[in-house]
């Protein structure tokens, strides 16, 4: 008992929110900290609130599961995200963490809670920043090159569907959602009259437009933590045998959200009206990656796309 007084003594006047609950996770103690999170008093919560009420519903089956390893000793002390609702229902963004105790005899959990709602919220607003950024700068290439008006987005798309069926992690996928969208940005130094010919480009026009990949990177790379982004993009021509450019890259030296990219260009490209011709049939794409899979293009990204448009999940 010495121990817990001594514990509640330090937890009145602390900042960080503290709770004990039991075994039928009826609340045996909160500190100050904890009420102002859930905008509760202590007589409000101790014996009428259960540790699952606030818990966000879709939170709820794999905090329980926690809360069950817990009690049986099962699991170590860690830090996990999780959202309650307060009693004016806002979602509140905290990392929790607890262990397994015993009070009087009885099976408890006692643990800390640290919001974290206003960095959350911080962050998903940079997001939406950083994702008008993006979107200004795909318009940007649409207005200097208005025949290609949506490829961008459209090779984005195909090229997230890819990635999805490669099991790919959200990380690497959204990089590619995000490379997919600027993979062209290096147009913006081109001049219109070469992309607007409408014949196919002689040696000097065709050096002018294949230096648009490292361009694109040069501008990539200088926004924080695009490196990967604006690798993807300067390899999203290379091709396995070698014979793309800017710097002739083989096989594994390709980066895959690259290598995914590319056929997803090469795809959109094909279907679509160009000024130099008109659309290809998707019988003709889908015999162009047939013929070149495992040659110039990753075999299970060929695959894939194949699977995608002879189902018609994915429509130009």
């Amino acid at each position: 008992m010495e121990n817990l007084d001594f514990f509640i003594n330090f937890a009145e006047n602390c900042t960080v929110a503290f709770y004990i609950f039991d075994y039928n996770l009826d609340f045996l103690y909160v500190n100050p900290a904890f009420c102002k999170i859930f905008e509760y008093t202590k007589e409000e919560i101790i014996g009428k609130i259960k540790a699952l009420d606030w818990v966000y519903e879709k939170d709820k089956k794999e905090v329980k599961k926690r809360i069950e390893r817990r009690l049986k000793g099962e699991s170590q002390i860690e830090n996990y995200l999780v959202r309650f609702v307060s009693k004016s229902k806002k979602i509140k963004y905290c990392l929790a963490s607890g262990q397994s105790t015993k009070i009087n005899n009885k099976n408890c959990i006692i643990g800390t809670l640290i919001d974290i709602t206003d960095k959350i919220l911080y962050q998903e607003e940079l997001q939406k920043s950083l994702q008008g950024v993006i979107n200004t700068l795909s318009k940007i290439v649409e207005i200097k090159d208005p025949y290609t008006m949506g490829h961008q987005l459209r090779v984005s798309n195909l090229s997230v569907e890819i990635a999805k069926k490669l099991k790919l992690k959200e990380k690497e996928i959204n990089d590619i959602k995000i490379a997919a969208l600027l993979h062209d940005i290096g147009k913006i130094t081109i001049p219109p009259e070469i992309l607007a010919l409408p014949r196919k480009l002689n040696p000097i026009e065709r050096k002018i437009v294949e230096c648009h990949p490292k361009i694109a990177y040069d501008i990539l790379i200088e926004i924080p933590n695009f490196e990967n982004i604006a690798l993807i993009v300067l390899q999203h021509h290379e091709r396995l045998d070698g014979s793309g450019y800017p710097s002739g890259l083989k096989d594994n030296e390709i980066l895959l959200g690259a290598r995914i990219i590319g056929v997803a260009d090469v795809v959109e490209a094909m279907s679509n009206h160009r000024p130099y011709r008109p659309a290809l049939k998707i019988e003709d794409v889908i015999e162009e990656l047939y013929t070149n899979g495992g040659i110039k293009y990753d075999k299970r990204v060929v695959d894939i796309c194949i699977n995608l448009l002879t189902e018609s999940k994915i429509k130009f």
